[in-house]
């Protein structure tokens, strides 16, 4: 997009997101829309419009600082190489102001445009650690280049979405945990049903003791 005042209000254009859930899964894709609503018409101009998935790692501390993009992809709805969109006329309307070229007359009221962002399998948990000192955050950002009485602007909106990391089968222990004790005497073996455990959930636990050893075992 071409260089301008960036803002997040306007006095004929809002730009919002919404996302269809409240965490997304590493493997799946991120959905969701982005809404544009315009207060006016004649005299309000639209050039591109878009949204971005990007994704960052940063560390921060006292000696060292560093950042990371890893996720960095983009929707276009509306755009000097693509037709006009929904959201403005596809032609100049009779008695309507003159536009800069790529911009094209708004419809008055709301858009909808909606998206979708393929997350790789391999995408790490968002996460804060310590406060700051450790992050890994994704995010939405919405962008809407407008003119309006002389001035271009772009009209901006973001949203910070929660990935959780993908259960990877391999990961997923098949095997029993073994305890051998007493020389030999007594063996425990414990396994979670089901392979995994979730947080906050309950869990359960196979639990087989051999016990050829003078010790007593305690069923509590």
């Amino acid at each position: 997009m071409e260089p301008m005042n960036a803002t997040e209000t306007h006095s004929k254009v809002r730009v919002t997101l919404g996302l269809s859930s409240q965490v997304f899964v590493a493997g799946g894709e991120i959905s969701g829309k982005m809404e544009l609503d315009c207060r006016t018409d004649k005299g309000l101009g639209i050039n591109t419009m878009m949204v971005e998935l990007v994704a960052v790692q940063e560390l921060t501390s006292r000696d060292h600082s560093a950042t990371s993009t890893f996720i960095s992809s983009k929707r276009l709805f509306q755009g000097p190489n693509l037709p006009p969109s929904n959201a403005v006329f596809a032609h100049p309307q009779p008695g309507a102001p003159a536009l800069p070229p790529h911009y094209h007359q708004a419809r008055k009221g709301c858009t909808t445009f909606f998206f979708n962002f393929p997350i790789p399998q391999s995408s790490p948990n968002s996460i804060n650690f310590g406060n700051g000192l450790a992050k890994v955050t994704y995010e939405i950002r919405g962008t809407v280049a407008v003119f309006w009485k002389g001035e271009r602007t772009s009209v901006k909106s973001s949203k910070e979405v929660v990935v959780t990391e993908c259960l990877v089968d391999s990961r997923v222990s098949r095997e029993p945990s073994t305890l051998v004790a007493e020389g030999g005497k007594m063996v425990v073996q414990a396994q979670v049903v089901g392979g995994i455990g979730v947080t906050g959930k309950p869990a359960c636990v196979e639990l087989h003791v051999k016990n050829h050893s003078q010790k007593k075992v305690r069923h509590k």
